[in-house]
Order: structure tokens, then C-alpha cells, then sequence
């Protein structure tokens, strides 16, 4: 087939090898080629052997067609070693065209063959519940077969509820994988079954999504919604909060750090909220700060008037457990020099005196205690919920 024939000519597309279990793979130069018929040209697509390969004309950016599809043939050079230096041409095809400006599939079947609906290839199934993007003046805008897009967006419209007069012109990326999905016959508010109408994307309904704001409100439906440590005070609400930030919305997340750190500073707060928390180490868990309160009581009463016990700052802290050993044991000490100078006392004259002499001993103890008790035995640290 002649150069001049190729170029500007659009073929349909009949096999494509993706990898080394295709039939006709023989090295890996030849993944992502095609086998494809001219438009205007006769013959059976049947017979693959007889049809002229492509291949790719970007490696780096890469959407590789499905049977069926139409694409836009192109003559270039090919790589050339020194054994072959015959042909120095080669022919290499571009994107899909978007005959039904849809990213899921773009089929063209031939009229005039009537061999039946094509089929797109091995394991792809024609779907029609993918939506294409709705597009806004100036967008980015990049799409998957699957539901799959990424959107760079930045401009005003009627449609696109989170860029204002505030914000217009200002950078807005959403990263999404997965559509909204909608079971049985029930529509969801815009949502059509004809698979064709361009929407636009929803973090509370799509699959999985990233959001990446300069000057946006985010109107995401939290998981859960509970702050009570905060006593009303921490961060905004996500669904409030204006200006730059990154979001991720799925049904789970996985942080993973395989060989070496992950690292969560926030400047002001960072919160974790679940039904369940969990802190599990092998080796140690360590937290540190002026103060730790346990409880969101505990902190409630940091400048809350006094209500129970003799706390002069108003808390209830943690116990020492290695004063409160200590203390315990000098008490214990004290009242044996008690109890063993009452017991072993055989002559009254002797009793008073010794008696005397152990209780002033117990007493001098005792101030001595009482100030550990003081000053050693609570936590100036850590503060717990008392028992209300």
C-alpha cells in the first residue's frame, strides 16, 4: 500500500495486540499495534493476516483503540537497524476518533460485511450506564473508558456549583474513578438512563475521588460527623471551609509505607474520627504535650469552675503510679512503727513514753507524706474524666 494513500486516511480498527499472549506477537515492539482496513477499501475483516499493521504514534500518552473503532493512519520513520535498511517507512495511527463523542466506545462497524454487532475485543463488555464529562468553557479535561476522568477547571458556569464570582478563574482538579452508580430502574435527580447525557461529578456519589482546591468549598458528606473533643472549637467543617486543600472521598483508605515513614502534621489540628480508633506497635506508642487530657471532660474542665475534689486547677489528674507506690508504702511503714511499739510494750512505765516517741516519729512522717501527696502524686501532665 503507497505512502500517499495512508496519509489523512482513516481505518477501521480489527485486532490489536496488547501483549505477548497475542497470536500474532513476536517482540515487544509489537505491543499496541494494530491490524486495520481502510475505510474505502473492500475485503473481509475476517481474514487478519491479510490486513497491514500500525502502530503507536505516542508511547508516553497512551489510549489504546478497541476493535471496531475508527482511527487516523500516519506515515513516519521507522527505527532502523543494520540489517534492515530497506523500508525506512512505517505507518503509526493516533487516538480513536470520537464518532459518538462518547469516551466509552466509538464503534463504526462496516455496513456493507452485516457480520454482526463488532466486537470491541477480548473481556471488554460494552456498557451503557458511562456517562461522558459535561464539559465548562476552558476545561482540561482527560477521560477513561470506565468512568474514569480527570478535570482541570478553573471558569464560572451555570452547571458548576463550586466556582463562583469568589473563585472564578482559580485553579480547581478533580480526579475521579468511578461514576455515580444507580441500581434498578430508579434515576437519581439528573441522573438518565440513555448513557449519553454529559454529567458532572459528585464526591458524596462517585466511586473514588481527589479533590484539589485553591479557593473552593467542598460540600462533602462526611463519614461520620463527630467532634466531641474539640468542645466546639478545632477546624471547620468540611463542607464551610474555603481555601486550598486536598481531599480524598472513598469507601477506604490505605496509607502504606513500606520501607520507611508516614508523617501527619497539620499546623493547627489533626483529627481522627471513627467509630472504632485503634493504636496498635510493636515496640512502643509514645505521646507527648504540655498537657494530655482523656476525655473530652477532662479537657472541658481545664477552665471549667471547680465541681468535684480538691484539684486547685480545676482537673483530675492522672495518678503517678510509681509515687503513688511510694507514698502508699511510707503510710504502710508508718503505721507498722505503730502497731509495733503498742504490741511489744511489757511494762506500763516503758508503754507511755515508747507510744510518745512513735507517734511523734509517725506524725514527722506523716507532714512529710502529706506534702509528697502534694506535690508528687498527681500527673502535671496527663488529666482524666472524673466519675460524675
Amino acid at each position: 500500500m503507497s505512502d500517499n494513500k495512508i496519509l489523512a486516511s482513516v481505518a477501521r480498527v480489527v485486532d490489536v495486540v496488547v501483549d505477548e499472549s497475542h497470536p500474532f506477537f513476536r517482540n515487544y515492539g509489537d505491543i499496541g499495534a494494530i491490524r486495520y482496513r481502510l475505510l474505502d477499501s473492500s475485503g473481509k475483516e475476517s481474514d487478519l493476516r491479510s490486513l497491514d499493521l500500525a502502530y503507536p504514534i505516542d508511547r508516553n500518552i497512551m489510549s489504546f483503540p478497541l476493535a471496531g473503532e475508527v482511527v487516523q493512519l500516519f506515515v513516519g520513520p521507522k527505527a532502523q537497524d543494520v540489517v534492515d535498511q530497506a523500508d525506512t517507512s512505517k505507518i503509526y495511527y493516533g487516538s480513536s476518533i470520537a464518532i459518538w463523542n462518547h469516551p466509552h466506545y466509538n464503534a463504526h462497524p462496516d455496513p456493507g460485511l452485516r457480520e454482526g454487532d463488532p466486537n470491541p475485543g477480548p473481556g471488554v463488555v460494552e456498557r451503557g450506564d458511562i456517562y461522558p464529562m459535561l464539559p465548562f468553557m476552558g476545561d482540561v479535561l482527560i477521560e477513561g473508558r470506565h468512568g474514569q476522568s480527570i478535570r482541570m477547571t478553573g471558569v464560572r458556569a451555570n452547571q458548576q456549583l463550586l466556582v463562583n464570582d469568589q473563585n472564578n478563574g482559580k485553579p480547581l482538579t478533580i480526579i475521579r474513578n468511578g461514576q455515580k452508580e444507580v441500581k434498578g430502574p430508579q434515576i437519581v435527580k439528573d441522573f438518565t438512563e440513555d448513557g449519553y447525557t454529559p454529567r458532572v461529578e459528585d464526591i458524596n456519589d462517585d466511586r473514588t475521588s481527589i479533590y484539589l482546591t485553591s479557593d473552593h468549598i467542598i460540600p462533602l458528606f462526611p463519614a461520620s460527623d463527630a467532634r466531641n473533643s474539640f468542645l466546639n472549637l478545632g477546624p471547620l467543617n468540611t463542607d464551610l471551609y474555603r481555601g486550598a486543600q486536598a481531599i480524598i472521598n472513598s469507601d477506604r483508605v490505605v496509607l502504606n509505607a513500606r520501607k520507611d515513614s508516614i508523617l501527619l502534621v497539620g499546623n493547627e489540628y489533626v483529627s481522627l474520627t471513627a467509630r472504632n480508633t485503634h493504636l496498635d506497635a510493636e515496640k512502643r506508642i509514645v505521646m507527648d504535650a504540655p498537657k494530655i487530657f482523656l476525655g473530652r471532660n477532662a479537657f472541658a474542665f481545664e477552665n471549667s469552675p471547680r465541681r468535684i475534689g480538691p484539684t486547685p486547677d480545676n482537673q483530675e489528674p492522672a495518678v503517678l503510679g510509681g509515687q503513688a507506690e511510694t507514698i502508699l508504702l511510707e503510710i504502710n511503714d508508718a503505721l507498722l512503727t505503730i502497731c509495733n511499739a503498742l504490741s511489744t510494750v511489757e511494762n506500763p512505765d516503758v508503754w507511755i513514753p515508747g507510744a510518745i516517741a512513735a507517734a511523734e516519729s509517725v506524725k514527722a512522717a506523716l507532714v512529710n507524706i502529706e506534702d509528697q501527696i502534694r506535690t508528687e502524686l498527681k500527673s502535671k501532665k496527663v488529666f482524666i474524666e472524673p466519675n460524675i
